[in-house]
């Protein structure tokens, strides 16, 4: 079973890379969200800033106010006409960039839709893998105690046999001189 540690251990370390790549694929989606609805905010005020000073230049052109007045609206609604082109280029931006990191995250296996529950199943799947990374490096730990164990009752048993061995060597040898 030893043979199987790197193997399960590689597969854990794959395990983890991808629940990392998970993760960093809904920090961005939720990034992306967030910056998509804060431009589509302020589009949606520079909208409205635009349709206030629209009905402000009409009312003020139709009970005749002075030039100079009409010429200050009519300055203001050119900015703000500025300020609503702007903004709404900067929310395609972020709908688009949005778009893109919705379906990175996707084809990452991430559901896109519902990102509570993908945090909490995430979070889960790596409490597990981590739990099975550290019973695996137990199991590697134990399996290494066991051999060096082995090892150790080994080498007791043997020093006995060795003595054994030259006990007879050496008797051999006595009777050969004796004998000879």
């Amino acid at each position: 079973q030893g043979g199987d540690a790197t193997p399960r251990f590689q597969a854990l370390a794959a395990e983890l890379r991808s629940l990392g790549q998970q993760q960093v694929r809904v920090t961005g989606l939720e990034a992306a969200i967030t910056s998509a609805k804060s431009a589509r905010a302020a589009f949606l005020e520079a909208r409205h800033e635009v349709e206030v000073l629209d009905k402000a230049l009409a009312e003020a052109k139709g009970a005749g106010a002075n030039q100079q007045a009409i010429k200050l609206l009519e300055t203001e609604l050119r900015a703000a006409n500025r300020e609503l082109q702007t903004s709404e280029r900067a929310w395609i931006k972020q709908k688009d960039a949005l778009s893109q990191t919705r379906a990175e995250a996707a084809a990452a296996g991430v559901d896109t839709r519902n990102l509570a529950a993908e945090q909490a199943r995430l979070k889960a799947a790596l409490e597990t893998t981590t739990k099975a990374v550290a019973d695996q490096q137990k199991a590697v730990e134990g399996q290494r105690a066991a051999a060096a164990e082995e090892q150790r009752l080994a080498a007791i048993v043997e020093e006995p046999k060795a003595r054994q061995r030259r006990a007879a060597e050496e008797l051999l040898a006595a009777e050969k001189r004796a004998y000879a």
